[in-house]
């Protein structure tokens, strides 16, 4: 069962900034992929962006015990 909680565990690992920095990234991307023509693949990078910091904000605001099968996050 330890190899489930593995992914959020490595979620869990990975800096708030490295989310940010990726976010950055993706947005730079898609503005020079707009300024070159290539629209379509601009609008597809550009929508990396949320995703990128709604997967950020997942693995830091959920709590680690309710993926780690704790029982305060099936509490009544």
């Amino acid at each position: 069962m330890a190899a489930k909680n593995q992914p959020m565990q490595l979620a869990d690992d990975i800096p708030t900034e490295a989310y940010l920095v990726a976010t950055g990234v993706s947005i730079l991307i898609s503005l020079l992929l707009f300024v070159t023509g290539k629209k379509q693949a601009a609008q597809f990078v550009g929508l990396w962006a949320p995703t990128i910091i709604n997967l950020g904000l997942f693995a830091k605001l959920l709590p680690s015990d309710s993926y780690q099968g704790g029982a305060s996050a099936h509490t009544a």
